[in-house]
């Protein structure tokens, strides 16, 4: 069978491969794949910035945005049937089963050793089928067929906005207003989520208003705003208001860290954009300290999820749907071949989410 593959840490390595069809084992469950997104993770690792494939093997499997259909089932499996839609968590717990990692939490793994699907130590999702143990398997309900490739990644929102709802139980707090920094997929679904939670959404960029991401930032009754070198956070808090909550979805350092100055007091910045780059930058490091302690600013770091963020991802796809009827879909820009594997990662203009179809490969 067909699977999309690199060599670990070589650029333009990216290739299709043939490799043998798995089977199931017991308590696992063979999963035929029909879709895969692609994210700024698997670019990176086509451009060898990082990527480890199963120990003993050179080829790494990408893909870990995942929608597949159950196709086998191994012995004792029970929680699943054949032809249900299912999508597929990332990490694994760790071979020390640290504390976290025992309870279920392996996106909080304490020793670093957990691994990913299609990321490190284990094969990816981007292949005709794999296997996997049925309690990594989450069921899909039919109607969301057309969208729930982009459950994995609205999970990672789900994740960090229920952390930082929690951590605000410190006090009494009613968020009204939400300040987004970034209108790729996780920025709009950061904001999808935000809307629905009722708050007042402001998200900014540095595409221009007739942007496709911009008319998906208004399509949920977002605003949108142009990002340039006089046009940041502190204008915009200054415009509209100091915001209760900051997602800051672009990793861009020289915006993140000073983002704490726009907030309200009592206010939390949630990070979930990553800074590959490590370039160093100049911050008014004592206005920023100052203005954390004297306001009780929290600063929330947040990467993967856990099974029950994939459960309210699936909550909110269906209430999104009620409310923003084809909006989700919206955000899937190109649909692709495998055929089609060196478009897929060619970016273009207008590009939101790019997924791979791999069920429809001849």
């Amino acid at each position: 069978m067909k699977a999309v593959v690199v060599l670990a840490n070589q650029p333009q390595s990216l290739h299709l491969a043939e490799v043998a069809p798995p089977e199931p084992s017991p308590g696992e469950v063979q999963v035929k794949v029909l879709e895969v997104g692609l994210c700024g993770t698997d670019r990176d690792i086509v451009q060898g910035k990082y990527g480890e494939p199963p120990p003993g093997e050179s080829l790494l499997v990408i893909g870990h945005e995942n929608l597949g259909v159950v196709s086998h089932l191994g012995e004792g499996v029970t929680a699943f049937s054949p032809g249900e839609l299912v999508v597929a968590t990332v990490r694994r717990p760790c071979p020390e089963l640290c504390l976290n990692c025992q309870a279920g939490e392996p996106d909080m793994c304490r020793t670093g050793n957990f691994r990913e699907r299609g990321i490190k130590g284990l094969s990816g999702f981007a292949t005709e089928a794999y296997v996997e143990q049925a309690r990594y398997l989450v069921r899909i309900p039919e109607r969301l067929r057309r969208v729930a490739v982009l459950l994995e990644p609205l999970s990672v929102v789900e994740k960090a906005l229920r952390e930082a709802w929690f951590i605000q139980e410190r006090l009494i707090w009613r968020p009204e207003r939400a300040f987004v920094t970034g209108a790729g997929p996780i920025g709009l679904l950061s904001a999808m989520v935000l809307r629905l939670k009722g708050l007042e959404v402001h998200l900014l960029d540095r595409v221009a208003p007739e942007h496709p991401k911009a008319r998906l930032a208004q399509a949920l009754g977002a605003s949108f705003h142009h990002a340039d070198a006089h046009h940041g956070l502190g204008e915009l808090s200054a415009s509209v208001g100091r915001p209760d909550v900051i997602v800051e979805a672009t990793g861009v350092s020289s915006l993140s860290f000073p983002a704490v100055l726009a907030l309200s007091c009592n206010g939390i910045l949630v990070r979930l954009g990553l800074s590959p780059s490590r370039q160093l930058i100049s911050l008014p490091g004592d206005v920023i300290n100052q203005t954390m302690v004297l306001e009780n600013i929290l600063v929330l770091g947040s990467v993967n999820a856990n099974v029950q963020d994939f459960d309210q991802g699936i909550a909110d796809m269906l209430a999104c749907e009620q409310r923003f009827p084809g909006w989700l879909e919206g955000l899937i820009t190109r649909r692709l071949p495998l055929s089609a594997l060196t478009r897929a990662f060619e970016r273009e203009p207008d590009d939101v989410k790019v997924v791979l179809e791999v069920a429809a490969t001849p």
